[in-house]
């Protein structure tokens, strides 16, 4: 199998993985593409306030139907979506001591 093979027909199937293990038995993924920006906002000497916000384009693939080889296969387009995050960080220090904490999120999808 190459490595732009994302589907696998009729005798090539051996490599595919167990679906007793795996959600999803098969080979793909598309491009993918993400970018983060980030800011770091001091609210005092010992504290600082971190946001940042993340975007993930994830491509669509074709993968083979779910048809037990050596019958004729066809392909399915699988489209992932895509994904963003946000975080908040809020970190302390002074002297000896330290501290740290963060929330990550996904907003609600549309």
């Amino acid at each position: 199998l190459g490595v732009e093979d994302s589907a696998i027909y009729g005798f090539a199937f051996p490599p595919r993985m167990d679906p007793d293990y795996v959600d999803l038995p098969s080979f793909g993924e598309g491009l993918n593409a993400g970018a983060t920006v980030g800011v770091n906002v001091p609210l005092a000497t010992t504290t600082m306030l971190t946001l940042s916000a993340g975007y993930v384009g994830r491509g669509k693939f074709d993968r083979e139907d779910f048809v037990a080889p050596p019958a004729a296969q066809t392909a399915i387009r699988i489209d992932p979506g895509n994904v963003a995050t946000v975080n908040a960080a809020l970190g302390y220090s002074d002297g000896p001591w330290t501290a740290q904490g963060s929330l990550l999120g996904r907003p609600a999808s549309s």
